[in-house]
């Protein structure tokens, strides 16, 4: 152990704590701490906005496959409303025919 000022007697087999260290060491490992915390942080919001907006793409995808699949029924329906009235039609005119 140094009695030198200003180095801190941390070493590996004794270790200081934050009240045994200078100021100044304390101030900055408290620093590289908070620095640590900001990074590992900042790396979170990345993924999770890298999350949400896969989410979002997906969810768009398959907003767009079920418009194409709606209108896909929507068509069919048209098809079928105009058999309908074709086939009213044809009715019509037999009950016509039947009158005369």
């Amino acid at each position: 152990m140094s009695d030198v000022p200003g180095v801190s007697q941390d070493t590996p087999m004794s270790r200081a704590t934050i009240l045994e260290l200078p100021i100044q060491e304390a101030e900055a490992f408290l620093a590289k701490i908070r620095e640590k915390r900001m990074y590992a942080y900042s790396v979170y919001e990345q993924a999770v906005k890298a999350k949400a907006a896969a989410r979002a793409d997906k969810i768009t995808a398959s907003v767009h496959k079920a418009i194409g699949m709606m209108q896909k029924e929507i068509a069919a329906l048209d098809k079928a409303e105009e058999k309908v009235r074709n086939r009213i039609n044809k009715i019509r005119a037999l009950i016509l025919q039947l009158e005369d």
